[in-house]
């Protein structure tokens, strides 16, 4: 992918490459008509013909547009070139926490009790500002934490997050996320939730003071056959003044569920009490910004059918041979021009879709409203972009025009029971607000 260095795709040139990974590749690259810096994340082109990977990739970037937080990497835009997906975020100057860890470990010392609780907070304040829109991570470790040189925490790659209650892209019994960091619950293949991902911030943030994890997978494992293992606690590793910290991590560790913070909230609550100011500073005072916003929607398109082939019989005459093989380039060309349409207009409908929701969700209602009406005229044949324009109308209090659209996507998608919920409350003429629907004002 060099062949991308120095060219201008979209408004934004490709300066160099910062990062590789499984899914794709990371660069950093300039938004000319801006100037300023930004991180341009593309799909590997082997997984554009799977149609999980390009939904997946897509459902990460309208994750990211709903969580605009000082310490989550802001989405910028969305978009494909020459079959090439790619997702402008934030470009973040610093390292990931990963990497801050191995320095620590060469260097034999680790973070103090002031460091790893500030970074900590940090995290705690984007799971509080995710989680109060029904969104979790599910992924949570130390990679995926972008430290800045100014001390700032940023949690990147909600690349497997789903909406509390939505859908998953798993099926029972299969684990999401990464095994050092996942919940005893996760490791079993059962359901995450917000706990699973207080789990995940309890673990990162006792590495970080004893430079260890507390508990081993196989230690996770046994919890299932009633063995529960005590969390690991050496005062000869830990940094001074840690021991304040033991009760924040038996809650945050607790291998019951039940038995955790329920809230990121009262976990920042209860990090106030006890380090107060001394470690946490003035700015763990500062109230987090609370801006509802409408939960994530997937997308679910159909997938592209498979080609069938047919054998002629070998013993054509030669003018005839001609002539099929004549006929079968014609066909062939224009099948596969009539499935490039295809593809190009379920991508236009996806486009105009996702800048929808970045319309709305910066305020511009008219533009939103024009864009999200485009992607139903594009392909009307997805339930999700009718759903969509209804809880449009519904957010902005025109009931009328939200039946009428969650009627169409009833008849799309008889199963979706949630918005037959909604539909049968507002026909019914109740009074109704958006927050009892499930849908942020």
């Amino acid at each position: 992918m060099s062949d991308l260095i120095g060219q201008e795709i979209a408004g934004f040139r490709i300066l160099r490459e910062v990062a590789r990974g499984g899914m794709g590749v990371v660069f950093e690259a300039e938004q000319v008509r801006l100037g300023r810096p930004v991180a341009l994340k593309m799909l590997h082109p082997t997984l554009t013909v799977d149609r999980e990977f390009l939904r997946r990739f897509e459902r990460e970037a309208k994750t990211l547009a709903l969580l605009n937080h000082e310490n989550i990497v802001n989405v910028i835009d969305f978009f494909e070139h020459d079959d090439r997906y790619l997702l402008a975020l934030e470009f973040v100057e610093g390292e990931t926490l990963t990497r801050r860890l191995r320095r620590c470990a060469r260097q034999r010392r680790f973070f103090s009790v002031g460091e790893a609780a500030s970074i900590a907070f940090q995290v705690a304040q984007a799971l509080a500002f995710a989680h109060e829109r029904r969104i979790i991570h599910r992924d949570l470790k130390p990679d995926n934490i972008m430290l800045t040189s100014r001390g700032r925490a940023k949690v990147m790659d909600f690349g497997i997050s789903r909406t509390v209650g939505g859908a998953t892209d798993t099926e029972a019994g299969v684990r999401v996320g990464t095994p050092d960091y996942m919940a005893p619950e996760q490791l079993k293949g059962q359901a995450a939730d917000e706990r699973s991902d207080l789990f995940a911030l309890g673990v990162i943030f006792y590495e970080m003071l004893a430079g260890s994890r507390p508990f081993s997978q196989a230690d996770l494992l046994r919890s299932d056959r009633g063995e529960h293992p005590a969390l690991r606690w050496d005062e000869s590793v830990m940094p001074p003044g840690s021991g304040r910290l033991r009760p924040i991590f038996e809650t945050l560790l607790a291998l019951e569920p039940d038995q955790r913070y329920p809230s990121a909230g009262k976990l920042l609550e209860d990090m106030r009490e006890r380090l107060g100011r001394e470690f946490l500073g003035d700015e763990a005072w500062t109230t987090p910004p609370r801006q509802p916003v409408p939960e994530v929607v997937e997308q679910r398109e159909a997938k592209p059918e498979g080609i069938r082939l047919r054998s002629w019989s070998r013993h054509l005459i030669a003018v005839g041979a001609i002539l099929l093989l004549f006929a079968g380039v014609v066909l062939y060309h224009t099948y596969q021009q009539g499935r490039f349409e295809e593809r190009q207009r379920k991508i236009e409908a996806m486009m105009a879709s996702f800048q929808g929701f970045i319309a709305d969700s910066q305020g511009r209602v008219t533009e939103a409203e024009t864009l999200l009406l485009r992607a139903i005229d594009v392909d009307p044949t997805v339930a999700d972009y009718w759903r969509d324009l209804g809880d449009f109308y519904l957010k902005y209090g025109q009931p009328e025009k939200a039946i009428s659209y969650y009627r169409k996507t009833i008849e799309l998608e008889p199963s979706d029971d949630e918005t037959a919920r909604r539909l049968r409350s507002l026909e019914a003429g109740t009074t109704t607000t958006t927050q009892t629907l499930g849908m942020a004002p």
